[in-house]
């Protein structure tokens, strides 16, 4: 099997280098809306064979106008919008610590990349990534979700701070990042005696540590 310099399936870490990061950045602004297996072996395609001298972002700055042929030789497609995204991640400062109202300044990096690239490289992250499985456990907690939660930002902050408020009553213990797999995993599988017996535990938890969202 071909290892990619992506693991889709192995997205959290917390103890990335900077190389790490820019690699990661790349595959979060690659797979917004598509497939995450695809899109790893596309970054994989797209900085091969970048010099071991340059980091990733290096490598962009060095190639200028150049990125589109790299994306379109990597047959990446939205060659317009990923170009000039990596060219201006390309001029940004610290991944390390980078917030997400910094990444939305980038051309092409919405809400929800911007926040899937800090939940998963941040350890004390505390941004929302709102996809189905999030809004499906808000709304079975009598939370009032926006049917397009991502077509409006002061909607998206709204139900991302219900969210907020539900998960620290719910689910204190765990990272932002360790809760969206918990309820993702817990979505999977809605004919199981664990699925029943969790609505009954968190609805006793909701009504003890918060008070309900409206």
């Amino acid at each position: 099997m071909t290892r990619y310099i992506i693991d889709p399936q192995r997205i959290t870490d917390y103890d990335r280098t900077l190389e790490q990061l820019e690699y990661f950045l790349t595959f979060c602004i690659f797979v917004a809306g598509r497939n995450s297996d695809v899109m790893a072996k596309k970054v994989s395609d797209f900085y091969y064979p970048k010099p071991e001298c340059l980091s990733p972002f290096d490598w962009v700055h060095a190639l200028g106008s150049r990125v589109t042929t790299r994306l379109e030789d990597a047959k990446v497609g939205q060659y317009k919008r990923i170009g000039r995204a990596l060219w201006e991640c390309s001029q940004l400062y610290d991944l390390r610590t980078i917030s997400v109202g910094e990444l939305e300044t980038v051309h092409g990096v919405g809400m929800k990349t911007a926040r899937f690239f800090v939940l998963h490289t941040q350890r004390h992250a505390n941004c929302f990534v709102l996809d189905t499985h999030i809004q499906e456990w808000m709304r079975r907690l009598g939370a009032e979700v926006p049917n397009n939660v991502y077509g409006n930002k002061k909607a998206y902050i709204e139900t991302e701070n219900k969210c907020r408020v539900l998960k620290t009553a719910i689910h204190p213990d765990l990272t932002v990042a360790e809760f969206d797999l918990k309820i993702w995993s817990l979505m999977r599988d809605k004919k199981s005696d664990e699925f029943a017996k969790y609505w009954e535990q968190a609805k006793q938890l909701q009504e003890t540590n918060t008070t309900q969202p409206a």
